[in-house]
């Protein structure tokens, strides 16, 4: 990042010598020294969120007496839509669309892994854009990125243990026959609900990053 750094350096005291702003100066030497901090400290700032990340997830999931594997696999309990109660277009509909939802569940969380590994590797690059003034939003946007790609994972977890709360709010004990078919479909329906809200974790992770 070195030669970028310097490229832009010069580029911003030049900037400010034309139009006669001492101020810019400042802004070149404080975005030179945060350049060279950021690109050194990035990596292991990402390696330590991604840690902190993982303890925070089990943290939750053992706080609701459970697991993440546990929790996933109590609201996608599919016993009852493959049971003969069950007709057999609502079977077709229901499964397609919940095997949809764990195909993208699976895409996103491999995209968010190779996300973070190529993110990490432009950090150099991104931190340097703070030597000039109109490249200094590319370490505030790494930033945002790298905040939505990592704590994104908390936020499907909370959406997991999530489904064991409701379905314990309502009473469901997962028996299959022994449930009437409202609540079993119900069970169902809220299950594929925060499959959603799970595959659209990074995305709502970002936005409420970039609002905040």
């Amino acid at each position: 990042s070195l030669p970028v750094v310097v490229g832009l350096f010069v580029v911003q005291v030049i900037g400010s010598v034309l139009r006669r702003e001492p101020g810019g100066l400042v802004r070149a030497v404080v975005g030179v020294g945060r350049a060279t901090l950021g690109a050194a400290v990035a990596i292991a700032a990402t390696k330590v969120a991604l840690t902190a990340t993982d303890g925070i997830c089990a943290a939750i999931a053992q706080s609701a007496g459970t697991s993440v594997t546990g929790a996933a696999r109590r609201f996608l309990d599919l016993t009852w839509l493959a049971g003969p109660s069950t007709g057999p277009v609502l079977q077709i509909l229901l499964a397609s669309a919940v095997m949809v939802g764990v195909v993208l569940l699976w895409g996103v969380l491999l995209f968010r892994k190779a996300a973070i590994l190529l993110v990490a590797v432009f950090a150099p690059i991104a931190f340097a854009g703070s030597a000039w003034d109109q490249t200094r939003v590319w370490t505030s946007r790494w930033i945002e990125t790298v905040i939505a790609l990592v704590f994104c994972k908390v936020v499907i977890v909370v959406v997991f243990v999530l489904g064991v709360a409701a379905f314990g709010s309502t009473g469901s004990t997962r028996t299959g026959s022994t449930q009437p078919l409202g609540t079993q479909l119900s069970d169902v329906m809220v299950g594929l609900l925060l499959l959603g809200l799970a595959v659209f974790a990074p995305w709502m992770t970002f936005r409420f990053v970039h609002w905040s």
